[in-house]
């Protein structure tokens, strides 16, 4: 049973507001926040609730306004608390990409205009890596400090819950050693950090919003990639439109953050009853990869 608004953050959201009448018309559950979706004087307006980590709710806000500025389809944030509980942003039209029934020709023609909005969003240089501080400000002096203690715990637990084969992880680190001197980034960029196709919104055949910034950062623009790539895989027809749209991608560090993504996909959902048709899914998509990409 999702949690009901507080009262008192829907008093503040309507004087903030400045509405007469507020309502809420209907909830949903992120992984950060909750979100309520509201009716202000006739404006429909998302109001995200976080659950506990306020930096969540302060990356939203930050990123959203940097991307909206450049142009980019993001909602746009019409509220937010100074002490990060909650935010308010216009609602994006259409319906996420992964439930939308397109042709081939408006599914390429989404990703490549969705991979020149993503070039646009990565225009933003950043200061360090990592997670946000609340100055906007990434916590870690380096982008390898970040990436591989997720890395290295994503296959310590791979290996103590026998989730593949023995084969098949020295294959993983094979792999993995390779490409590792590929991280070396010297300049981090503003990232989404979850671009898959529940994020991706699509109206009447074309690309109308991107959306959920909460995990925002800075990182590699190929990082952010990845998460497309993996929500796709092994159907990499639309990603290689969502590249023609960006331009100049590395394919290499694309793929290895792919197996990343998906082995810390693996391991959320392994102990998780009511996630095991992802848990297989995720385990599918890494067995194809590391027999025919590798």
């Amino acid at each position: 049973m999702r949690k009901a608004c507080p009262k008192s953050i829907l008093k503040e959201v309507k004087s903030g507001l400045g509405a007469r009448n507020i309502r809420v018309t209907g909830t949903a559950e992120g992984y950060n926040n909750n979100i309520y979706f509201i009716n202000a004087d006739g404006r429909q307006l998302a109001l995200k609730v976080t659950k506990s980590d306020r930096l969540k709710i302060h990356n939203e806000v930050f990123a959203l306004r940097k991307w909206h500025a450049l142009g980019v389809p993001v909602p746009e944030i019409v509220l937010a608390d100074r002490r990060n509980r909650y935010c308010v942003e216009t609602r994006m039209p259409g319906m996420p990409l992964g439930r939308a029934h397109l042709t081939g020709a408006q599914t390429a023609k989404v990703m490549a205009e969705l991979g020149r909005h993503i070039r646009k969003m990565h225009s933003v240089k950043m200061k360090r890596f990592g997670y946000l501080d609340r100055n906007g400000i990434g916590t870690k002096s380096s982008w390898e400090r970040f990436v591989s203690p997720d890395f290295n715990g994503c296959m310590k637990a791979m290996r103590e819950k026998e989730v593949v084969r023995y084969d098949e992880m020295r294959r993983i680190d094979r792999f993995h050693e390779r490409y590792k001197p590929l991280i070396n980034l010297r300049q981090g960029r503003l990232v989404h950090s979850d671009l898959t196709l529940d994020n991706i919104m699509v109206k009447d055949g074309r690309l109308s919003g991107i959306i959920d910034a909460s995990d925002a950062m800075s990182g590699d623009p190929e990082f952010d990639l990845a998460y497309t790539y993996a929500a796709l895989y092994p159907k990499v027809g639309p990603f290689m439109s969502l590249v023609r749209g960006y331009g100049g991608v590395d394919m290499r560090k694309v793929r290895l953050y792919f197996v990343w993504i998906v082995l810390y996909w693996i391991i959320k959902d392994v102990d998780d009853k009511r996630s095991r048709k992802y848990f297989r899914r995720n385990l599918r998509r890494l067995r194809h990869f590391m027999v025919h990409e590798t």
